[in-house]
């Protein structure tokens, strides 16, 4: 059967899918296969799909797209998982603007209404071979990190805490000095408009978990492999820094802890900046993190907005703060101070 494809979500982006394909009754029920579906239904919010030249387009009732099977599990958005048995006419949803699809179970449907049911049609072929993402990887996973450049973290309290917006102010700071810069983020939900807009910022190079053939890191028995794959890769470009971010928050359900804990990426880690949603969040992060072996250098997000966060941060907490919107400068400089003197010590203690 050959179906046209209205829309080719970005979770395909490293597929080069035409619009029209060959479809398979036979489906692998796995994250990463990939999907033709028909929309069912109409929405008022939350009623875009990102396509693979990372345009937002409207989905409309009737619209075939181009997706593939993920979990997520969003503590602003939907909770979903790929359903044990997939065949043509089940009906499943869309999870994420990037393609995910799978059975919702939950979500903040007072953010982002109902999930948007689509039918299946078929599993997509290209060149004879049902497509999924992970046969297209650019990124293979690594049990060892072997990087050389300094590694920059970004990590976060929550969801929408300003991790991207930080990393790409770093970015452009490290840009703007001479800095060559590789970039990714290791963890979350399939979406191609992060890491456009890292390069967007100046960096020289970008991968997510996407580029390592997973439409999102709910399975957190990879993470760390993942992640170093992801960190290896950046690091061939021989870059000055590696700034990252893990996507989500520290206590949600992408494998942001597991990361965090592994004891190579902490010794790679030359500063770690969190992204604090209020004052509780940024004690707790303090403590969290601190827990895992991999203390906070900075703290920066919407519990920097004010002298009232950042009153708190500084004389109770005893951490350094900078704002990413309002003070990029000082962000960098301060990045770049933890950087000197973590190399200092070292060579001290060499």
């Amino acid at each position: 059967m050959d179906v046209f494809l209205n829309k080719i979500g970005s979770i395909t982006r490293n597929i080069p899918l035409p619009h029209m394909v060959q479809l398979t009754d036979a489906i692998s029920a796995e994250a990463g296969t990939v999907l033709a579906v028909e929309v069912l239904a109409e929405k008022h919010v939350y009623n875009q799909i990102e396509l693979t030249s990372g345009r937002l387009a409207t989905i409309m009732k009737g619209d075939v797209l181009a997706v593939c099977l993920g979990a997520r599990r969003a503590l602003r958005g939907f909770v979903g998982h790929v359903p044990e048995r997939v065949a043509v006419g089940d009906v499943i949803h869309l999870l994420n603007m990037g393609g995910v699809v799978g059975i919702c179970t939950g979500g903040s449907t007072h953010e982002v209404g109902e999930p948007l049911p689509v039918r299946v049609l078929g599993g997509i072929l290209y060149r004879g071979a049902p497509a999924h993402i992970g046969d297209f990887r650019k990124v293979e996973w690594a049990e060892t990190l072997s990087v050389q450049a300094p590694l920059i973290l970004v990590s976060g309290t929550c969801m929408h805490v300003g991790k991207t917006a930080t990393v790409c102010e770093l970015i452009k700071q490290f840009t703007a000095h001479g800095r060559k810069v590789g970039a990714g983020k290791l963890t979350g939900v399939s979406l191609a408009r992060d890491s456009a807009n890292m390069t967007d910022h100046g960096a020289i190079s970008a991968y997510d978990f996407t580029d390592a053939g997973l439409p999102s890191t709910t399975d957190r028995r990879h993470a760390v492999a993942v992640a170093k794959g992801i960190l290896n890769a950046l690091d061939r470009s021989r870059p000055d820094a590696l700034i990252i971010e893990m996507g989500d928050g520290l206590m949600g359900g992408y494998g942001v802890r597991e990361i965090l804990e592994d004891p190579e990426i902490q010794a790679a880690t030359r500063a770690h900046v969190l992204c604090a949603g209020d004052p509780v969040g940024a004690q707790g992060g303090r403590d969290f993190c601190a827990a895992l072996g991999l203390p906070v250098d900075i703290v920066t997000g919407p519990a920097t907005d004010n002298s009232v966060g950042t009153d708190f941060v500084r004389d109770d907490l005893g951490l350094r703060t900078a704002n990413a919107r309002r003070e990029g400068a000082r962000l960098y400089e301060l990045v770049n101070e933890t950087l000197l003197a973590r190399l200092t010590r070292q060579e001290v203690e060499a």
